[in-house]
């Protein structure tokens, strides 16, 4: 619906600006500069419609993100995945010194073999 008012606003505006260049050309400068006064302020009240109807449309959209990032089913779900990405990364830690020993051993056993012949 706001849309569409605001698609009128800007019709009546561009059909002012027309009107304002036809009666221009009959030498009726005066009523020329009335109507372009008067379809300035409506293409600038839609442009300002425009932006107060995006405004609101963002901030409703915020807001319902907001009430939904808050509500309890969610508190547990990312409480669940930070449970699983800290049991992953404990796990990728544990495999990485895992590793690290197992080539601190490695290069030992070869030290000890090289001295040994």
């Amino acid at each position: 619906m706001v849309i569409k008012l605001i698609l009128c606003l800007c019709f009546l505006a561009l059909a002012g600006f027309f009107l304002a260049i036809v009666t221009g050309q009959f030498l009726l400068t005066g009523l020329a500069e009335h109507i372009v006064q008067l379809s300035s302020l409506l293409l600038l009240s839609a442009f300002g419609l425009l932006l107060l109807a995006a405004l609101i449309s963002i901030g409703r959209v915020l807001l319902t993100s907001i009430l939904n990032y808050c509500t309890g089913k969610n508190r547990i779900e990312r409480r669940l995945f930070y449970y699983i990405n800290n049991y992953h990364r404990l796990n990728r830690l544990f495999q990485l010194k895992k590793d690290r020993l197992a080539y601190q051993h490695q290069q030992q056993l070869k030290r000890l073999l090289r001295q040994s012949h």
